[in-house]
């Protein structure tokens, strides 16, 4: 069971079992191919009409534009819905598409309309793609994982049929032709639409007052970074995007001919067996019945870094076979970013996090065409081959080595978050009286763990009520540890909720999510001089495993949506607010500052961003 607010792929169903996917996917698919078309037409007319080379790259350099929108395109789907984007982004492609061919095409008419027309092209197609995907979770919820994966699939189809069509049909229709040919595959979608195969409506519109576009947008990049997963394989992503780019597969086809001296009909058969190779490899990732995240990067870390030393071999073959891994792996990469999207981010944050990631993929496969060469030129081209080798199997080790941060523990798929039980516990206050508390416990949670809620009054009566998220630390919450504040931090927080009442989630996350025998062990590396972060480093764990999901699951169960937090970690309020937690208030805790914890802290606000004020609080304290 996900988190509140995400989706857990489970073992889905084939998307085409269903008959509203196959429409939509065909209506989508069409006009994919018509985009393809487009693509690969528009730049050779241009060529055709200026013989500018120059132009030619210009034009074809408009077709990632969408890009550096994304994100702008994400906060119109996450506050007024996907329904926004859709029709809208089709009719204005329609229009400025129709236009180019009426126009921008005529004799006379100015090279800088083909390039205006072609940008608004390009603009509405990425803000109607960014709607339709947005909505694809909502209007397939049985199998929302496959169907997006599915979809990526088949887009890559289109990039094998989309140039051949233009190979096949330009000595028929002209360039002319096939551009209508693309107006005419933007009407399909809209059909679908007037079939009501469209995402629900969604009641999203901003109120009077509403935060500014920058607001908006930094509520999506928190989003991002709540849920580890995410952010951690966007990072490791960039080496491998970077050396599987279009720069690897332009220097292999830049030796086919130089050195091999294959002629240009059988490099476009080998490049045609490529692009089979990339789609078999999306299809192999997306018809799975279940994704899992951290296997489809291992995997892809593997295969290119295969791939890439055996391009490092002089042996035609070799570098054949090579140049179809590669590009399998890189379908595969391709479609997990679907996947990964809609399994791993909230329904809220959807469009922010798919421009996000889209905008941040597209540096390294930018960068990538433009070191290569320099590689080439300062070390030859076998070399660069096998530097970049190196580099897939450094992400390949560095994954390996932190695979426990990637278990997945999940409970079966089905299994619903609820209450297993509650008691009345009551706690010493006084000599003379005892505090009366709800210890509660659940079933179902995403970890597995044993977690606990404990419950001061009512507070489920209550608006907002106080919520404390408490990381067990036997060493500091039993025995007093001088080297953290957390036993002080849990009996002040104890003390507030006596009066004011509120819910402390104790949760079983020992050492930030290492466990009590490595915390133990980061001590020791603490005494030699290593920071608390550092330690978990060199012990081969990311500077913090806890996810805080399973708080939001906890508050759900038991009928609380919106707290104010007791806290002075940003993270924990972005993590609840990733997972369906309206946090109306964040109000920091008293630090405990001790000589003996003060350096502790302060490393916790320089690596984390906590908000504590050392000397006030020291001064407090002395």
């Amino acid at each position: 069971m996900s988190p509140p607010g995400t989706r857990q792929a489970g073992q889905e169903p084939s998307p085409w079992r269903y008959r509203r996917f196959v429409m939509f996917a065909t209506g989508n698919t069409v006009n994919n191919v018509g985009e393809g078309v487009y693509t690969a037409a528009l730049p050779l007319l241009a060529f055709d009409l200026t013989g500018s080379v120059v132009l030619m790259s210009l034009l074809a350099a408009l077709v990632p534009i969408g890009l550096l929108l994304g994100p702008l395109f994400g906060v119109v789907v996450d506050r007024w819905g996907p329904r926004v984007l859709v029709v809208p982004g089709l009719v204005v492609q329609i229009m400025a598409a129709s236009a180019l061919n009426v126009f921008a095409l005529a004799d006379g008419a100015p090279i800088v309309l083909l390039f205006v027309l072609g940008g608004i092209i390009q603009l509405a197609g990425a803000a109607y793609r960014a709607g339709w995907m947005a909505g694809v979770p909502t209007m397939f919820p049985e199998c929302p994982v496959r169907s997006r994966g599915t979809l990526k699939s088949l887009f890559l189809a289109t990039l094998v049929i989309g140039p051949l069509l233009v190979g096949l049909l330009l000595p028929v229709v002209g360039y002319l032709g096939l551009l209508w040919f693309n107006v005419a595959t933007c009407v399909v979608p809209i059909l679908v639409w007037a079939m009501r195969i469209k995402p629900p409506r969604v009641a999203r519109q901003a109120p009077a007052g509403a935060r500014a576009l920058g607001a908006d947008l930094m509520d999506g990049w928190r989003i991002f970074r709540a849920d580890r997963a995410v952010m951690i394989a966007t990072v490791i992503k960039f080496p491998l995007v970077f050396i599987g780019s279009s720069g690897t597969m332009t220097l292999a086809l830049f030796i086919l001919q130089d050195r091999w001296e294959i002629p240009a009909d059988k490099v476009g058969l080998i490049m045609t067996g490529c692009a089979v190779g990339g789609l078999a490899g999306s299809l192999a990732l997306s018809q799975r019945r279940e994704f899992r995240l951290y296997p489809t990067l291992i995997a892809g870390a593997a295969g290119l870094t295969v791939a890439l030393f055996a391009m490092a071999v002089p042996v035609l073959a070799a570098l054949i076979m090579a140049m179809v891994l590669l590009t399998a792996v890189n379908g595969m990469l391709a479609a997990s970013l679907e996947m990964m999207i809609v399994k791993h981010v909230p329904q809220a944050g959807i469009g922010r996090v798919s421009g996000i990631l889209r905008l941040l993929g597209g540096i390294p496969a930018f960068v990538g065409p433009l070191l290569v060469p320099v590689g080439v030129a300062a070390i030859g081209a076998q070399p660069t081959f096998a530097l970049l080798g190196v580099i897939g199997l450094a992400a390949a080790v560095w994954l390996h080595r932190t695979r426990l941060m990637w278990r997945e523990t999940a409970p079966d798929a089905g299994e619903r978050v609820a209450v297993r039980s509650s008691v009345l516990v009551p706690l010493a206050a006084t000599e003379n009286a005892a505090l009366a508390t709800t210890m509660v416990t659940f079933s179902g949670l995403v970890d597995g763990l044993e977690h606990l809620a404990v419950l001061f009054g009512n507070p489920a009566a209550q608006d907002s009520p106080l919520v404390r998220l408490h990381s067990e630390c036997l060493t500091g919450d039993v025995f007093g540890s001088a080297r953290c504040d957390c036993g002080p931090q849990l009996h002040h927080s104890i003390d507030l909720m006596r009066s004011a009442g509120g819910i402390i989630l104790y949760l079983r996350q020992e050492g930030r999510g290492i466990g009590l025998y490595n915390k133990i062990d980061a001590y020791r590396l603490q005494e030699l001089g290593y920071d608390t972060y550092e330690a978990n480093r060199k012990l081969g764990f990311p500077d913090d495993l806890r996810n805080f999901g399973v708080a939001a699951q906890m508050l759900t169960a038991i009928g609380v949506s919106e707290i104010r937090l007791l806290s002075n970690s940003p993270d924990k309020a972005a993590q609840l607010a990733a997972n369906g937690i309206t946090v109306r208030v964040v109000t920091p805790t008293t630090a405990f500052v001790t000589e003996a914890n003060r350096e502790y802290l302060r490393t916790k606000i320089r690596h984390a961003g906590h908000l504590i004020d050392l000397d006030e609080n020291l001064r407090r304290n002395a």
